[in-house]
């Protein structure tokens, strides 16, 4: 069946980088790193990402000790992380403040080019990248009128296929499952659209992160993988495998795994409504949580304009992992033609 897959990287698990440190004050060098259709000029090294140098980045990340909230900083909303981190959003005259309960505080100014890291003693490096690559850049690119979706994407015939879904639902298994079938990985996690000229598919992250039932049903060469906790994270790709420019976009599936479907397919595809589609990418919206008053209302109407100029649809999968090549066939069947499921 479609195992569960967290929406989130688990922050504490076991990795192949760095554990807990003290980060100097004022590091020693920076880099330049692409991701999500732009580049990170970063103080802080990101060794899953591939190194880029331009003359301008489109987000500066600089290193800094704690410092007090701006005084003017006024709470939005509140996300937990997991079991035991939650992170919570201000928003003060020149900047957003994203405040983690372990790694501290991200300030991002209001256009989103600019980050600054206000690390604590002995935080851990591995967290705040996750951080930083999660809700800290999806932060930057809300500011900047882009919409971030929790979604694992691919490309098939020069669109993107977004998938999103709750945890638990598949969207990363589905991806690979995808990808081994012959399409492009654009990211797991995060998913950058942005709206004009578009609605345009920025490529991410470029790995994904099973749970071992879903690698052991769906396993990967030796050389793809990596153990990361209980979990195998797929991150050294061929290059024809992987989408390393910005397409438009094809679909938006609203995954719904279910025991039995009528006539014993294993995908159903169904259209929604511009109301019911627009409500349902509200939940899966990257930084969501965090949004109060005016920037929820900003979310809104661009999930709207979004939900008018792309189709979204319902896909309902068989939970059962003997049926999941026929899920792929199915979905690359209605793409296979360059129409894609905007005319089904």
């Amino acid at each position: 069946m479609v195992p569960a897959v967290p929406a989130d990287h688990a922050r504490n698990a076991p990795v192949a980088w760095e554990g807990l440190d003290d980060l100097p004050a004022t590091p020693a060098a920076v880099m330049d790193y692409a991701i999500f259709g732009g580049v990170l000029r970063s103080a802080l090294e990101f060794p899953s990402l591939r190194a880029q140098p331009v003359a301008s980045p489109t987000w500066t990340l600089d290193v800094d000790s704690p410092a007090p909230v701006p005084a003017d900083a006024e709470p939005l909303g509140v996300d937990q992380v997991d079991a035991t981190v939650a992170v919570r959003l201000h928003r003060s005259r020149d900047a957003w403040h994203l405040i983690y309960d372990d790694t501290g505080r991200f300030d991002i100014d209001r256009s989103g080019d600019a980050i600054r890291w206000l690390a604590p003693s002995g935080v851990s490096r591995d967290a705040a990248r996750l951080d930083i690559m999660g809700r800290v850049l999806a932060t930057a690119m809300h500011a900047a009128g882009d919409v971030c979706f929790h979604a694992s994407a691919v490309a098939i015939g020069g669109e993107a296929i977004a998938f999103l879904g709750g945890k638990g639902f598949g969207k990363s298994t589905l991806a690979w499952a995808m990808v081994r079938a012959g399409a492009r990985l654009i990211t797991d996690d995060t998913l950058r659209l942005q709206l004009e000229p578009g609605p345009l598919a920025h490529p991410g992250v470029h790995e994904l992160r099973l749970r071992r039932d879903a690698a052991n049903q769906l396993p990967p060469a030796p050389r793809e993988a990596r153990p990361v906790g209980d979990r195998l994270v797929i991150d050294a790709l061929e290059l024809d495998r992987l989408q390393s420019e910005t397409v438009p976009v094809g679909a938006l599936y609203l995954l719904s795994p279910v025991q039995d479907l009528p006539g014993s397919v294993a995908a159903r595809v169904s259209a929604l409504s511009a109301v019911a589609s627009a409500l349902s990418l509200v939940r899966h919206a990257k930084i969501a949580p965090l949004l109060t008053g005016s920037e929820a209302v900003a979310l809104l109407d661009r999930v709207v304009a979004l939900a008018r100029r792309t189709p979204v649809r319902l896909l309902e999968v068989s939970r059962d992992f003997a049926r999941l090549d026929d899920v792929v066939a199915a979905v690359m069947a209605w793409h296979s033609d360059g129409v894609g499921a905007a005319t089904r």
